[in-house]
């Protein structure tokens, strides 16, 4: 009986985790909606840069990519996350005007 509510408890787990996210494409297509509001994304690693100033990475969904700006430990590439965070619309990354998530938490993601 133990081993039945620990698998349903991590299943129940999971489904909680991944659900509630906003796609990446909708952030990148309405930024002004989004900007500094707290979001969700998963999705997948697709690199990472640690520079003097400034750790980032840029995460990939099937709808678009974005990155991400943390003041944690990078993921590594291929990486599956859940980021949470604050988007920022016009963030400047090496001279170039970006729209960003200030990342508050995240997660290993199971999908």
């Amino acid at each position: 009986m133990g081993k039945i509510k620990f698998i349903s408890f991590f299943l129940l787990s999971a489904l909680l985790f991944t659900s509630c996210t906003t796609k990446i494409s909708d952030i990148q297509n309405n930024p002004k909606e989004f900007n500094d509001k707290e979001v969700s994304v998963k999705g997948k690693v697709v690199s990472s840069k640690n520079a003097v100033v400034l750790k980032y990475f840029k995460l990939e969904d099937g709808t678009g990519t974005i990155y991400v700006i943390t003041k944690n430990d990078l993921p590594d590439e291929n990486d599956k996350v859940k980021v949470t965070g604050n988007v920022k619309q016009y963030f400047k990354i090496a001279g170039l005007k970006l729209t960003v998530i200030m990342e508050e938490k995240r997660g290993i993601c199971l999908f």
